[in-house]
C-alpha cells in the first residue's frame, strides 16, 4: 500500500491497547493469518521446514490491528504488516508484549497509548 504509514513510531498516532473485545482481536489476528497465506503461501506456517506463525505489526492486541479499518471509516484498510517467523520466536514475542503491557499497567482504549521504535 503506497500510504502504509504504521502507527505507534510516535505519539501521533499511538498505539492503544486491545483487552476487553475479543471479537476485534480474533479479527484482528484472522486477518493477519489470511494476509499471510495470501501472500507467502497457503503453505507458510510450514514451507520453511520448521514451524512458522503469522507475526503482524501493528499487533492483534491493539486497536489499530489489522482489522481496524473494520471499525474506524477513516482508517486505511492494509495498514498493518504481516511476516512468517519461527513460532518460537513469535511466542517470545507474545510474552514480552504481554509483560510490557503488565509492567508499565496499560489499560485497555484510547485513554492510555504508547509507541515504539521500529528498527531492521
Amino acid at each position: 500500500m503506497a500510504k502504509k504509514d504504521l502507527p505507534g513510531k510516535g505519539p501521533d498516532p499511538a498505539l492503544t491497547r486491545l483487552y476487553w473485545d475479543t471479537k476485534r482481536r480474533e479479527l484482528n489476528r484472522n486477518r493477519s493469518v489470511y494476509n499471510c497465506g495470501k501472500y507467502f503461501g497457503e503453505d507458510y506456517a510450514t514451507s520453511a521446514g520448521y514451524a512458522r506463525e503469522c507475526d503482524e505489526y501493528p499487533m492483534a492486541s491493539t486497536y489499530e490491528g489489522a482489522g481496524h479499518s473494520d471499525y474506524d471509516p477513516l482508517a486505511e484498510p492494509d495498514n498493518f504488516s504481516v511476516l512468517p517467523v519461527k513460532k518460537e520466536d513469535n511466542g517470545a514475542a507474545g510474552i514480552l508484549l504481554a509483560q510490557f503491557y503488565d509492567k508499565n499497567r496499560l489499560i485497555d482504549g484510547p485513554d492510555d497509548s504508547f509507541w515504539i521504535e521500529i528498527t531492521s
